[in-house]
């Protein structure tokens, strides 16, 4: 159990695509999940060529779903997945030897957190799973920040975590540059 939490740039997605080949090389059955469908469309190559599989959460659980109710078309996403929910232990999940979550400031909430923890042999609690994250920028865009917490709180009792600083993706000379033209 891992809990990386770093703002933009600072190599959460490279660590967490790292992470998914080296326990998919193990023999591992491998879920990397995240929010954002078109990070997941950038990485899906890189995951088949790793044989781990990708999703972004939406699709994830339509796709899981979506022979359960046939009347969802007449809710939208959200009510349909309340009723989901409510059936949730009625549901053959597939089962994952490792959880990896990109971008969990924005799943790690109440809404999701059922799905997470049956897609995981032995749960977020006991399961193997790594969840990058920001905590401090990223969150405030979608995520729900005070079940963010509470679920940090919750999982991170016997997590390993780590906080990276450095932003390699945009050094600081870039930093200087952009602000010398835009005064930002």
């Amino acid at each position: 159990m891992i809990l990386i939490n770093g703002l933009a740039g600072t190599g959460k997605t490279l660590l967490a695509l790292e992470q998914a080949k080296r326990k998919s090389e193990e023999g591992q059955r491998v879920i990397f999940l995240c929010y954002n469908k078109l990070l997941m469309q950038n990485l899906y190559e890189f995951a088949v060529n790793n044989k781990f599989e990708i999703f972004n959460i939406d699709k994830l659980i339509y796709r899981l779903f979506s022979s359960h109710s046939m009347e969802k078309i007449k809710y939208s996403f959200i009510n349909w997945l309340d009723d989901v929910k409510a059936s949730i232990d009625k549901i053959k999940f597939p089962e994952y030897d490792y959880l990896i979550i990109d971008e969990g400031q924005d799943i790690l909430n109440y809404k999701y957190f059922p799905f997470l923890d049956k897609m995981i042999i032995n749960g977020l609690k006991e399961g193997n799973w790594s969840i990058f994250y920001d905590e401090e920028v990223q969150r405030v865009l979608y995520g729900d920040k005070d079940s963010f917490f509470e679920i940090i709180k919750k999982i991170n009792r016997s997590a390993v975590s780590f906080k990276l600083s450095v932003n390699c993706r945009n050094p600081y000379t870039i930093g200087e540059k952009v602000f010398q033209i835009t005064h930002l």
